[in-house]
């Protein structure tokens, strides 16, 4: 997918050529589907994988707000979340909400504060 972004150089300006070499901004997903740029990967993304996408998002959204991996027992909060964001039209706002009021969210600031209390 890192393709598709090439055009971008390190700081965001759009470039043409690398090295003097003209950019190739074409891939194509483990899915077959075919891309050329960010516009392109975006409407697959959106229009073909979203709850793949979502998925991923949670979950990574998951791991760096509890500081930890995933473990077995958070794959049904991740669903229900997916789930949620079906419903509310994947607004991402809602995602980070979802994200917020989990039970692996909240058990983990409990956790961390009875930890800190106890040294």
């Amino acid at each position: 997918m890192g393709f598709a972004m090439e055009h971008y150089d390190a700081v965001g300006r759009w470039r043409d050529t690398d090295n003097n070499q003209a950019i190739d901004a074409t891939g194509k997903l483990l899915t077959g589907q075919a891309f050329d740029g960010v516009e392109q990967l975006r409407k697959v993304l959106v229009k073909d994988r979203k709850n793949d996408f979502t998925k991923c998002l949670v979950e990574n959204l998951l791991i760096y707000s509890t500081g930890r991996g995933l473990e077995y027992s958070d794959k049904l909060f991740v669903k229900q979340m997916v789930q949620s964001a079906e419903q509310n039209g994947y607004k991402f706002q809602d995602i980070i909400f979802s994200v917020i009021e989990s039970a692996p969210f909240q058990k983990m600031r409990v956790n961390q504060t009875k930890k800190k209390a106890e040294k």
